[in-house]
């Protein structure tokens, strides 16, 4: 906090320089603190003007500004002492003081969720949720309410597995129930309910569950189309069959059910009195064994008794090869050992089988991402500490980078590896990497503009020109904006009035 308020002194000085090294500082130091809003919004604000320079608050705001960051510190000691009540306590001191001040009120929920007042915790985030513009600020809200949601409704969505597991479906019904009065949107508590009230036979419940799990999960649900083209087509009603057959096709072309549905189409087209699809004995009993172990596998990963989960999955893969989903369940719990490698091979075979499955890319490149990490933040912590007279580690955040990519090729890290070439005056390297960068991703505003100046430095102004034009396109307001506007007058100056270039 210290840091902030000394820069907030240097800024009522006019020393535009010093201010913004030192919100930097502190942001850097404490991301997410009690002044991390205001900090950025001055460092944005100088970035663009170092000499605008603003003096500091009222008299009035300060005292608040100094009670809240003083109750917010006290606060945040006790939560490190483990203490809710005194840092409870303390934070509504600090919203009291600053009660427009979404930090504050995200803090309190933080403290609500420690508790076990999982309620009032997600009361508090929609909250700060709703207070906050910052991005940053409502993916980082956001992600927490989900994740109280999920504390709410995981033991409950557990439960209900595991009774349907069990193949007590009277009880998974009802335990799925209790998971969507906690989360509403939960489409797969919505088709498992389905599930469950089909093989109770109520299967006007299992349509309206059914439809209600589509809605809610759009293509992820899609099986749910499926289901209900059985159903329709158990209740004779062919047209309407083949109706939800071919919108499960056309939500899921590649999904795990697409051949039997394609055949129960033309089935039912070539003899609408043909409703009941004959399946050989084999055919049974190889599905039985294969969902059999596949069930088996999740309970055991629920229990987290990861080998024998995997052993379970290759039993179900072995009587069903085909199904993608086997192969995604074993990557879960190879993930869930650590066993990133083998999570990876998993994913990546089930995505070549289903390439649609969204959830398949999600996870490989969430295993990808996990892989790189430690890596980019070398390379950011070397590209950025200055070692002493302005010298950095550049050669080292470069190999960093070119590591991490090996691992995630991904256009951001193309972007920043440009950065630590440009830092190192390799150029060519640089702009090379800032190509790369636009060419994974035509909307990385950014690339634009360090490419331009990767130009201006190649004596290059017609490039430099067309890059400033364009990241301005992309990011009129951006951080670069101003500047980029200035190099435009520079490069590119406007031609005098009542004469055309």
């Amino acid at each position: 906090g210290n840091l902030y308020l000394m820069g907030a002194i240097d800024e009522n000085y006019g020393k535009g320089p010093q201010a913004k090294a030192l919100y930097d500082q502190y942001l850097k130091l404490d991301p997410s603190g009690a002044y991390a809003q205001l900090a950025k919004g001055r460092s944005d604000a100088l970035a663009k003007n170092i000499s605008g320079t603003e003096k500091l608050t009222t008299s009035g705001e300060r005292k608040n500004l100094a009670e809240a960051s003083d109750a917010y510190n006290k606060a945040v000691e006790f939560y490190n002492q483990k203490n809710w009540d005194q840092a409870l306590a303390e934070g509504q001191k600090a919203v009291a003081a600053m009660p427009d001040e979404p930090a504050y009120v995200y803090f309190l929920g933080t403290v609500q969720q420690q508790k076990g007042d999982l309620d009032d915790a997600a009361t508090q985030y929609k909250k700060a949720l709703a207070m906050t513009r910052d991005a940053e600020e409502k993916k980082q809200f956001q992600q927490a309410l989900d994740y109280v949601t999920g504390m709410k409704s995981g033991p409950l969505l557990e439960d209900a597995n595991k009774k349907y597991g069990e193949k007590d479906y009277q009880a998974a019904a009802a335990a799925y129930q209790k998971v969507l009065d906690v989360d509403p949107t939960n489409a797969g508590a919505l088709t498992f309910l389905g599930a469950s009230q089909q093989n109770l036979g109520n299967f006007p419940e299992a349509m309206k569950a059914y439809e209600r799990g589509f809605q809610t999960g759009g293509k992820d649900a899609a099986d749910c189309l499926y289901f209900l083209g059985a159903l329709y087509e158990n209740a004779s009603q062919a047209p309407k069959a083949i109706e939800y057959y071919t919108k499960y096709l056309q939500n899921a072309p590649s999904g795990p059910y697409k051949d039997a549905a394609q055949g129960r189409i033309d089935a039912l087209r070539k003899d609408p009195g043909d409703v009941q699809k004959i399946m050989t004995a084999a055919q049974q009993q190889q599905g039985a064994e294969a969902q059999q172990a596949y069930s088996e596998a999740v309970d055991l990963q629920q229990k987290q008794q990861y080998d024998e989960a995997i052993a379970a999955y290759q039993k179900a893969i072995a009587a069903a090869p085909s199904e993608p989903a086997y192969y995604y369940g074993m990557g879960t719990a190879y993930q869930a050992k650590n066993d990133l490698d083998n999570a990876l091979k998993n994913y990546e075979k089930a995505a070549s089988m289903n390439p649609m499955e969204k959830a398949y890319k999600d996870a490989i490149a969430g295993v990808k991402q996990i892989q790189a990490a430690p890596l980019l933040e070398s390379a950011y912590k070397k590209q950025t500490t200055d070692l002493g007279g302005g010298k950095y580690d550049m050669a080292g955040a470069i190999a960093d980078y070119s590591a991490a990519l090996k691992l995630n090729d991904d256009a951001s890290t193309h972007n920043n590896l440009g950065t630590a070439y440009q830092g190192n005056n390799q150029l060519q390297d640089a702009l090379r990497e800032y190509s790369k960068a636009i060419s994974m991703d035509a909307a990385l505003a950014d690339a634009y503009y360090y490419r331009a100046t990767c130009y201006e430095q190649l004596n290059n102004p017609k490039g430099a020109v067309a890059d400033y034009r364009k990241y301005l396109q992309l990011a009129g307001t951006g951080q670069y904006a101003n500047d980029a506007k200035e190099r435009l007058k520079q490069l590119a100056p406007a031609a005098p009035k009542g004469k055309r270039r």
